[in-house]
């Protein structure tokens, strides 16, 4: 029941090993959720009845994340519009926020650096139907997300386990309530449980001076019942939690500067206890942000364009348009897309729109694979209008029935931004009043994209382009993939293991330019060619690193090597670049193969494989006593033919355990 996590995000420092001094819990006994209620203990059952008709509100698997995150938004905004987030530690006056997914505990904590709840808050937060937003709004003029005073109760009685800590005017307080959802719908067998004072173990938390964290723990039968089920990467939790939540901020007007300081940072942990920790942006991902393509903003277009002008060529064949109006717009006399379509006046009229049209419904299906970086069917970039009020989406889309161009209607993704729109109870949907002016508004905007499809290329992807694109995103997140597991870390431009040759080749080049590998002339690398290239050798006794010594330079050369003149020379001979010694063997032993190694003088490889066994001898010149055959700087081993004693020999040089060995020395200097 923690997030021991190690990883502090932002600019909260120094990490604390434990919470913060000896912070005395406010909360010193059990207390009754519902004491405010003023019920009598025979009326158990209409509590019971009044928080399931909550939780038969909520239908969605991300409504816990909706309700946590939301409460969290609204405290980073209070601070910010109140001067209050300068109080915490090393602050910059940064509104934070962190979510922290663990998913072997199955548990989700949601911390934010805002003002903190007093006392009298947090003692009355569970009761059902009671918000303090409504007041904040009438002495602060802040305008808060959450009115109906549903969200604590739902998270509480809808999951397995409630921890609420919060540093604030009245100090350090701590609650937790376990069991909420099997007492809500367990029936009279299981007693009200009470909310009893808790220690908080969240080193976040803990290394704040102000601020709020709330930790759930889920399980069978809560809504998802695992975590893990939704998503096992940051990429996918970053989808969701930008697209189902109030992290995914809208504010297509920009008058909310507070919110263009707001840090998220994701900290996931797997089953293994594994932390990956990332920032994510606080915004909702609009669709002509996504992906390289070519998207036409229309807003720009139109200040130096005029309807009906000829369509220069670069403002063709576009991916997709996309355009933001603010409200003056929506009705201005002929280009206001309402008088265009003759709609009524709106009873809830939209601060701003904003509509993206696609040439083609599959656009989206790319964007989604590109952002997520899998081809999961749950798409989190998707067609659709939306209702967002208090800069956050509402519910589910909207659907349109379209009179007038039928079947556009999955090239469109619109966002509604309402001022004065309050959504119902749980699922956060909006009145059949508004979503019907919505939807003639979703109409009128399709209405004015087609007929500006002169700007977009032909609908649908021809299969040779759709294949080579797929082909380049999944390039790129491949790519991605290895840099996620990288084993180059001390700063070179390669951020994985090699995998092909090129790569071996980059790798060695780079290590030749940064001075670590001294003395190699390379006359030519090849392609097509029997041999990879060609390298000549020179090194003076007297270069700074020539000389081997077993922990500062375990690469260099023994006294042995250099000749009567302190030098070391090698005349020009053929090299051969690898990704593992057993692809060089397998060539070696085909009776077709033009390669010869008696013509080799040196192999470098990332590493050394296995299948040299039983053909060849591998001498490891790394180990003690064994580097007096060293020869050329930095080989790691040498190649011969088993049992041959005074055979050909030619030097390896094994990436892998180069890179480790220097890395070594640089640690022992």
């Amino acid at each position: 029941m923690s997030c021991n996590t190690t990883l502090l995000l932002g600019s909260v420092t120094p990490m604390p090993k434990g919470p913060r001094g000896a912070r005395k819990n406010g909360i010193r006994k059990p207390f009754d959720p519902f004491g405010y209620w003023n019920l009598a203990p025979d009326e158990e059952a209409l509590k019971r009845a009044t928080v399931n008709n909550i939780l038969d509100s909520y239908q969605r698997n991300y409504d816990i994340f909706v309700e946590s995150v939301q409460n969290a938004v609204d405290a980073l905004e209070q601070a910010a519009k109140t001067g209050r987030l300068g109080e915490n530690a090393g602050d910059a006056g940064h509104p934070e926020l962190w979510v922290i997914l663990d998913l072997g505990k199955n548990e989700l904590t949601v911390v934010d650096n805002g003002p903190g709840l007093p006392k009298d808050e947090l003692v009355q937060m569970l009761v059902p139907n009671l918000s303090f937003k409504d007041r904040l709004a009438g002495t602060q003029g802040l305008r808060l997300r959450g009115h109906l005073g549903v969200g604590a109760t739902f998270l509480a009685y809808a999951t397995d386990y409630m921890r609420v800590s919060t540093l604030g005017e009245d100090g350090f307080l701590s609650f937790e309530l376990s069991e909420g959802r099997s007492w809500a719908r367990g029936g009279r067998a299981i007693s009200q449980p009470a909310a009893r004072p808790a220690a908080e173990t969240c080193a976040v938390f803990n290394a704040l001076k102000r601020g709020t964290a709330v930790t759930l723990r889920l399980g069978k039968g809560t809504r998802p019942a695992a975590l893990s089920h939704l998503g096992a990467t940051p990429k996918k939790w970053e989808a969701i939690l930008r697209t189902n939540t109030a992290i995914g901020f809208v504010d297509l007007l920009g008058r909310e500067k507070w919110s263009q300081k707001v840090k998220v940072h994701l900290v996931l942990i797997d089953g293994s206890g594994k932390e990956t920790a990332t920032d994510i942006p606080f915004a909702y991902p609009l669709p002509h942000s996504m992906g390289t393509f070519n998207f036409l903003d229309l807003n720009a277009y139109y200040r130096d364009h005029r309807e009906g002008d000829p369509v220069a060529r670069k403002y063709q064949n576009q991916d997709g348009l996309w355009r933001v109006w603010k409200k003056k717009q929506l009705f201005q006399p002929q280009k206001g897309i309402l008088s265009h379509a003759q709609l009524p006046h709106l009873h809830h009229t939209p601060e701003a729109v904003y509509a993206f049209f696609a040439h083609s419904s599959g656009l989206f299906r790319l964007q989604n694979e590109l952002f997520m970086r899998d081809k999961s069917q749950k798409r989190a970039i998707k067609p659709g209008v939306w209702a967002v009020a208090h800069n956050a989406v509402l519910g589910d889309a909207i659907p349109l029935n379209l009179t007038y161009a039928a079947g556009n209607e999955d090239r469109l993704f619109m966002l509604v931004q309402l001022s004065d729109a309050r959504p119902d109870l749980g699922r956060k949907g909006i009145d059949p009043e508004l979503e019907g002016e919505i939807k003639k508004l979703g109409e009128a905007v399709i209405r004015y994209f087609v007929d500006r499809r002169r700007h977009l290329r032909p609908a649908g992807l021809h299969a040779i382009q759709a294949a080579d694109r797929m082909a380049q995103y999944q390039r790129i997140r491949d790519a991605e993939a290895r840099a996620d597991k990288s084993t180059l870390t001390d700063g070179f431009s390669l951020l994985a293991a090699p995998q092909n040759e090129s790569e071996v080749i980059g790798l060695f080049f780079e290590l030749l330019g940064r001075g670590e590998l001294p003395g190699y002339r390379i006359y030519g690398v090849f392609h097509n060619a029997t041999y990879d290239g060609i390298f000549g050798y020179r090194l003076e006794k007297g270069h700074p690193r020539a000389l081997y010594d077993r922990e500062s330079n375990p690469l260099g050369l023994p006294p042995s090597a250099f000749n009567r003149q302190g030098a070391v020379e090698h005349p020009p001979h053929m090299m051969e670049f690898k990704v593992c010694l057993d692809s060089l063997v397998e060539e070696l032993s085909d009776s077709r193969s033009p390669k010869r190694f008696e013509s080799l003088a040196l192999v470098i490889v990332w590493e050394a494989g296995w299948k040299w066994e039983g053909i060849f001898d591998l001498t490891d010149l790394t180990e003690d006593g064994v580097v007096g055959g060293r020869e050329l700087f930095g080989a790691t081993h040498l190649l011969s033919r088993k049992g041959v004693e005074e055979g050909h020999t030619a030097a390896v040089i094994e990436l892998k355990k180069a890179l480790e060995l220097i890395a070594g020395a640089g640690d022992a200097g």
